[in-house]
């Protein structure tokens, strides 16, 4: 899963590396406040996407404390 998060910022270096004129409207104000937006948007996603992941906080019925 933490393969996957990191992914948008492999994508990115690469992305300035091989064609940095495609990022420059990112390093004006408005486009750092757009990045940074964009940046925390995906850490919420992540952040919901683990928590849907995890097993139910449900407590286990007992057999023997079922039965009379």
């Amino acid at each position: 899963m933490v393969l996957l998060a990191m992914l948008p910022f492999v994508f990115l270096v690469t992305l300035q590396l091989l064609a940095p004129t495609l990022l420059a409207p990112f390093r004006s104000p408005g486009g750092e406040v757009v990045f940074a937006l964009a940046i925390g948007w995906m850490a919420l996603g992540y952040g919901i996407l683990q928590r849907m992941s995890q097993p139910p906080r449900e407590s286990r019925l007992r057999l023997r404390e079922a039965l009379p």
